[in-house]
């Protein structure tokens, strides 16, 4: 039996009248690759947020592996929890942006090892060891004491995931992490997302990149104007889409690659 990692059920998002979730529901499993998929404007990155609670929500409910993330339900009214509860969620959800989010001021070792030692309490020492390893699994051991401003955006970007890999996340979520890069950097952040698919990580993916919805992908949420119009196997999508819309989509995405 699938053990669910995620599940979204009618989630709602709004900024006074534009809302960009409008009833969005669906299961990730452990082990699972999803790809979410749509047009600039669709949500994607916006439901990645709200899984994370770096967005709140307007109604409906996120489960991360079975507990609703960033409130607590009392009598069917939600409560916000406090940022203390909120970091310690957090801790099991790596993140990955698409501008690196790395703080320019600390090399990478140090970028690395700040949630470990600030939220981890990890001492020094310990954390050191945990950064380098991180950075040696991406292929940066030897830029562990370079500065942000004189890495490359791909470097940038597998700092970014060595930062989250080092929380030892049970859901990794990226938000088109390729999308800042030129396509030959982009293929460095690839091949690192490519290894942490054959190593079953749970990981969501927000990516206009056919590589990376099409070859490692295990399913495909497709949304349109913040509603889901297709949650189904990535195969079955790029092979039989089931409206003109994704059909559309799809052209699009191959006229780009």
């Amino acid at each position: 039996m699938k053990t669910t990692a995620v599940e979204a059920r009618d989630v709602h998002k709004a900024w006074g009248t534009f809302e960009a979730l409008k009833g969005v529901s669906f299961n990730l499993y452990e082990g699972e690759v999803m790809a979410v998929l749509g047009p600039s404007g669709s949500g994607k990155s916006t439901l990645l947020r709200c899984i994370n609670h770096l967005e709140t929500i307007n109604g409906g409910r996120i489960y991360v592996h079975d507990r609703m993330t960033g409130y607590e339900e009392k009598n069917g009214v939600l409560y916000e929890l406090g940022d203390k509860k909120v970091c310690k969620q957090r801790a099991s959800i790596g993140m990955v942006f698409q501008s690196f989010n790395l703080f320019r001021h600390l090399n990478a070792l140090e970028n690395v090892m700040l949630a470990l030692t600030t939220v981890k309490k990890m001492s020094k020492k310990d954390a050191e060891g945990v950064a380098r390893k991180q950075l040696a699994w991406v292929g940066l051991a030897d830029k562990a004491k370079s500065y942000p401003s004189k890495l490359s955006g791909g470097q940038q970007q597998r700092v970014a995931i060595a930062r989250a890999l080092a929380m030892e996340p049970s859901l990794i979520l990226l938000d088109e992490p390729t999308s800042a890069l030129d396509p030959e950097l982009s293929q460095e952040v690839i091949s690192t997302i490519c290894k942490l698919a054959e190593m079953g990580k749970t990981m969501m993916i927000a990516t206009h990149e056919i590589t990376l919805a099409r070859d490692f992908a295990d399913r495909v949420l497709f949304l349109v104007e913040g509603k889901v119009q297709e949650d189904v196997p990535a195969k079955q999508f790029f092979e039989a889409p089931a409206t003109d819309r994704s059909r559309q989509f799809l052209r699009h995405l191959m006229t780009r690659a």
